[in-house]
């Protein structure tokens, strides 16, 4: 993939393949793999991962590689990882 992508490449990609994943899960983790793709380069990779915040709980739903999935649930161990807001 081409490590400089323009804006209109990348909005074109994310309406196909919105169109062309059978569900949320298979977009959020096509976005991760592209993403991760893209932003990798020679001097290392990328790994993403696509967290989902709901009623204070993060649960990762999408990543670019198993390496980001166990990086995410490491965080998760150690009670870190994403911000979430104060409900008060």
């Amino acid at each position: 993939m081409d490590s400089h992508l323009n804006e209109t490449d990348v909005t074109e990609y994310a309406q196909d393949l919105l169109l062309e994943t059978r569900d949320v899960g298979d977009f959020l983790n096509e976005l991760a793999r592209y993403s991760a793709d893209n932003l990798s380069g020679p001097h290392g990779q990328v790994h993403c991962g696509i967290t989902l915040l709901r009623h204070r709980s993060a649960a990762t739903v999408a990543s670019s590689s198993e390496r980001a999935l166990v990086l995410d649930e490491l965080q998760y161990q150690f009670g870190d990882g994403p911000w979430l807001p104060s409900m008060d």
